[in-house]
């Protein structure tokens, strides 16, 4: 990628990186690096390398980039007030970058019950941000994952979104990233048995249980990826289904009486930015896992998001 392209966020995240070391198989035992050595070795790596999306170093580069722009009062500020996002902003990097400074930079900061309904909020930065609020947390996903956080009172449930196992308004918060787009889908690559059926309109399912576990008063933050609807495969799968307008329309349905906020995000060479419904309604979702190139302006996954903030009423 041509120097003159990079923006000041990219140069600002370049600039904070540490350059280390590269290894080679002939590195002796003795000087092979700490974690964090290996760690930098591949962010510098993943850089030098032109910033490809998903090659060597690229989830530590996302990582860290998240990281950095939730320390970044005033980029959450610009998230939280719907303003201009910094020129460059998530270059080369999916849909991640601008779901997570979405979420923190709407729930609360008091002390609440979370329910994470897909865990994508299951990483030691993560948890420790929510639990330095005091918070709560409850994880649901499918099956077991590497990592569990036991030891910080995260408690861990495995299961279907379309049969939760909670009680009624339960929950005064629940983060719901990109995940109503692969329930019934099939899931085989995510530890779930293949069915052999698409169930198209089972995220509305899932969708009512979030609703009937969220407490009057609470808040339900849920992005999904926008555009052109698709069916994107993943080893012959069908695992996730790309909204359209009709679609989101639906699942706002499913929401009686309450507040709703909508924010578009719209991944563009230059980097993601916000957007408005009209603009990302012909994002075009990029299939890593049956592309073996990229197009042009090197988009990761989704070239759009839908980020809903729904309000669900106090009781009378």
């Amino acid at each position: 990628m041509a120097k003159k392209n990079q923006s000041s966020w990219i140069k600002h995240t370049i600039k904070m990186l540490i350059k280390a070391p590269f290894l080679t198989p002939d590195t002796p035992q003795s000087a092979q690096p700490s974690p964090s050595e290996e760690r930098l070795a591949r962010l510098q790596r993943f850089m030098d390398n032109g910033h490809i999306p998903w090659s060597d170093g690229y989830v530590f580069y996302k990582r860290d980039f998240i990281q950095r722009t939730l320390d970044s009062p005033d980029v959450l500020a610009a998230f939280a007030e719907g303003n201009k996002l910094p020129s460059g902003f998530g270059w080369r990097i999916d849909e991640r970058a601008v779901e997570y400074p979405w979420v923190f930079s709407r729930l609360s900061s008091r002390g609440t019950r979370l329910l994470d309904a897909g865990s994508t909020l299951n990483q030691e930065s993560f948890i420790n941000r929510l639990k330095s609020q005091q918070k709560d947390i409850t994880i649901l996903t499918l099956a077991p994952e590497g990592k569990a956080f036991w030891k910080q009172a995260v408690s861990y449930h495995y299961g279907d979104l379309r049969e939760l196992p909670f009680r009624d308004s339960w929950f005064d918060e629940i983060v719901c990233i990109s995940t109503l787009e692969h329930v019934g889908m099939d899931n085989v690559n995510y530890g779930a048995e293949s069915s052999g059926e698409l169930g198209k309109t089972d995220y509305l399912i899932a969708a009512r249980e979030l609703w009937r576990v969220l407490t009057p008063g609470g808040q339900l933050l849920i992005s999904v990826p926008y555009g052109k609807y698709t069916h994107v495969y993943w080893n012959g799968a069908v695992f996730m289904q790309q909204f359209d307008g009709q679609h989101l329309n639906t699942l706002l349905s499913c929401f009686a009486n309450a507040a709703v906020e909508v924010t578009f995000f719209r991944y563009e060479p230059e980097g993601w930015c916000v957007s408005t419904q009209e603009v990302c309604a012909d994002a075009a979702y990029f299939n890593t896992h049956e592309r073996d190139t990229f197009d042009n302006d090197y988009a990761a996954a989704a070239r759009a998001v839908a980020c809903m903030r729904i309000s669900k009423p106090n009781a009378p």
